[in-house]
């Protein structure tokens, strides 16, 4: 038995060992006020997170290999990182896979398979999905704006618990965007919004598509 305890601690320090190289990862590629964004470095964390077991540190350095300039770019790399997590139905993988195809990253553009790439995203579990949907059903240039699936997709988000969906649901019911004004809806949405947990920075795709900005679906 105490052989056993001891295998499962090393194993949890392993694991926040590599989330700790995630965060790190995540910080370099973004830069903030204390740390410069750093590309070699971002990439040279999340392989040391992938190497301690952190499978979701893919979706990182394939973001980073599609987004960052000159020689930290590769698209091939990209994409064998991505299938890798696709083939373990990894929903992070298929926004940020969805993401390159709406941004002819390495790919042409193929929007009806970057909405499909989303959609497996919120069918295997990733929230956020729904309201990227949303998003680019409302807001976005890139294909026709559609109230009423925009209005869809921010209440499937809402109804799993993401917090940005609830808070764009709760508008749509109280001036009536692709549905009925309902100030009684509009109040309940806003308060679950209150009461939902502040987003995982490592879990935004990157937009959270990855590490695609979301003002890009802009």
């Amino acid at each position: 038995m105490k052989r056993t305890s001891k295998k499962k601690k090393e194993s949890s320090d392993i694991n926040k060992d590599a989330l700790m190289y995630a965060l790190l990862g995540f910080i370099y590629f973004h830069g903030d006020d204390e740390h410069e964004q750093d590309f070699s470095k971002a990439r040279f964390f999340f392989e040391r997170s992938i190497e301690l077991g952190n499978a979701k540190a893919k979706n990182m350095l394939a973001g980073l290999y599609l987004v960052a300039p000159g020689d930290e770019q590769n698209f091939p790399k990209a994409y064998e990182l991505l299938q890798d997590q696709i083939a373990d139905n990894d929903p992070l993988a298929y926004m940020t896979l969805g993401a390159a195809y709406l941004y002819e990253m390495g790919v042409k553009r193929d929007i009806e398979k970057a909405i499909f790439l989303y959609t497996q995203a919120f069918e295997y579990g990733f929230a956020k999905a729904a309201y990227v949907l949303g998003h680019l059903y409302y807001e976005s240039n890139i294909i026709p704006q559609d109230p009423e699936k925009a209005f869809s997709w921010y209440l499937k988000g809402a109804e799993k618990g993401d917090k940005q969906s609830q808070e764009v649901i709760s508008y749509f019911y109280k001036v009536g965007i692709g549905c009925e004004a309902d100030q009684g809806k509009s109040t309940h949405w806003l308060e679950e919004s209150k009461k939902a947990k502040d987003e995982n920075p490592l879990e935004i795709i990157p937009a959270s598509c990855g590490f695609i900005p979301l003002q890009k679906v802009r």
